[in-house]
């Protein structure tokens, strides 16, 4: 099985995610089941799709587009650490996130916030 390429914390924020993706990378809302309908989707009657919902556009050209989004979203993974409060005063929780996978977690203690990163 693979791995999920993008996680989210629920169903709204994976709605919010995939309506910004389609609208950037001008991609049917209809065909990313963003827009149920029998036939064209709103976005094609005000000119803003490129009419791949009614077969106007070739699925070659829509489908070179679609790769770019998922190209888009793979390949940006982030390195970062989140910080929070830890299971006592004066401790904090550190996660490690390299290339947009955990990669460790700890308990620190809260002045370590203030240390270079390479100590954490």
């Amino acid at each position: 099985m693979d791995a999920p390429i993008v996680g989210f914390n629920s169903k709204n924020d994976a709605i919010a995610f995939l309506q910004s993706k389609v609208e950037e990378f001008e991609l049917c809302q209809k065909l990313s089941d963003l827009y149920p309908s029998n036939t064209s989707c709103f976005q094609y009657t005000v000119n803003e799709c490129k009419g791949a919902c009614v077969q106007q556009e070739s699925f070659e050209f829509y489908n070179l587009r679609a790769k770019g989004m998922i190209q888009n979203i793979t390949s940006n993974k982030e390195s970062y650490f989140i910080i929070e409060s830890g299971r006592q005063k004066g401790e904090k929780s550190i996660l490690l996130v390299e290339d947009g996978s955990l990669v460790g977690y700890g308990y620190v203690p809260f002045h370590s916030q203030f240390m270079p990163v390479e100590k954490w």
